[in-house]
């Protein structure tokens, strides 16, 4: 069953591939993290959804606003890179990963922006970066509910005496 967060997902992996060089592995982050070896590639960028928030439903409306939030780790062998070639380096990795997501409207959402992106790590010369993005879309109800409340039509009405 593809839902609006696979739909979004697979968007955002497909539009990274574009904007990315070749030696980027660009990916869903992987159900087994503990079998995916990053040590096969000189730069990792790895999708998931984060979290959504709701805005509060107007009176009886069947759907709400949701801001849905997705983490873009970006795994890199360098910070700065070099006057030479900076394409690998962490700062330019994480400047052409924000031109190529921010303000980018995808099938089904809003345009997305920018919420934070942050150092999460280093182990000798791998940097971890972690990237947030939201959209907004609208979460529509399965069911609708009736506010209206509905008397039985059959029933007798009420005297006073009673």
């Amino acid at each position: 069953m593809s839902t609006i967060l696979h739909k979004l997902e697979d968007q955002l992996i497909e539009r990274l591939k574009t904007y990315l060089s070749s030696p980027f592995y660009v990916a869903s982050f992987p159900d087994r993290p503990d079998l995916f070896d990053m040590a096969n590639y000189e730069a990792v960028v790895l999708i998931s959804y984060g979290r959504s928030r709701y805005g509060k439903p107007a009176n009886g409306a069947a759907s709400q606003q949701r801001e849905m939030h997705f983490t873009l780790q970006l795994f890199l062998n360098g910070l700065r890179g070099s006057d030479e070639d900076d394409r690998f380096s962490s700062y330019a990795g994480l400047e052409t990963i924000r031109k190529a997501v921010q303000n980018v409207r995808l099938d089904g959402c809003q345009p997305f922006y920018m919420i934070s992106e942050q150092l999460a790590g280093r182990e000798a010369d791998r940097y971890e970066w972690q990237i947030e993005i939201a959209c907004e879309t609208l979460a529509v109800a399965a069911q609708q509910v009736s506010y209206n409340p509905s008397y039985p039509l059959n029933r007798p009405a009420r005297s006073q005496e009673d």
